[in-house]
């Protein structure tokens, strides 16, 4: 939940990650649902412990959470049900009526964090290039003169803009 929280990086590509993509102070998505998915942002300053330590002693193809236990082309479908139940054992569900899941889904850490930062005034196309949306890449503007995206401080900035709710450790 914090990687979600402080990423904005879909549940898949958390999932997904191997120690090598997590080099350099970064994150380095290979691949993930759209074509823009594929992209290097900095990890957040409150992360770095956490993935250091599932780092630790593990060779570059193992995954960062290798006791995420999902197979073949979804290794989030298990953890997206833990945490449907966990949200549910918390009070923290939102299910109306007509519906069967939640409003509140793994997938609101993501929303959370393009509204956090863009709330801290970072620019819309720095915001997407972090959370891999095409908006950020098209046009001829950002698509064709700007092939490269937004620079590491820029990324930095956008990452290091969005900070857990009060009270939480």
């Amino acid at each position: 939940m914090r990687v979600a929280a402080l990423s904005g990086m879909r549940i898949e590509e958390i999932c997904r990650l191997t120690v090598e993509d997590c080099r350099g102070g970064n994150f380095t998505i290979r691949e993930g649902k759209t074509a823009a998915a594929s992209r290097t942002f900095p990890i957040h300053s409150a992360l770095v412990p956490l993935v250091e330590r599932r780092c630790e002693g593990k060779a570059d193809d193992e995954r960062l959470f290798s006791d995420v236990r999902g197979r073949g082309v979804s290794l989030s479908d298990p953890l997206s049900k833990q945490f449907g139940r966990f949200i549910r054992a918390v009070g923290a569900a939102d299910i109306r009526e007509g519906h069967r899941r939640s409003k509140v889904n793994f997938h609101s850490f993501r929303r959370r964090f393009v509204q956090n930062a863009i709330r801290a005034e970072i620019p819309q196309h720095v915001v997407s290039w972090v959370v891999g949306h095409a908006e950020g890449r098209d046009g001829i503007t950002l698509g064709v003169y700007n092939r490269g995206g937004p620079s590491e401080a820029q990324m930095r900035s956008c990452v290091e803009a969005v900070r857990l709710p009060e009270g939480v450790a």
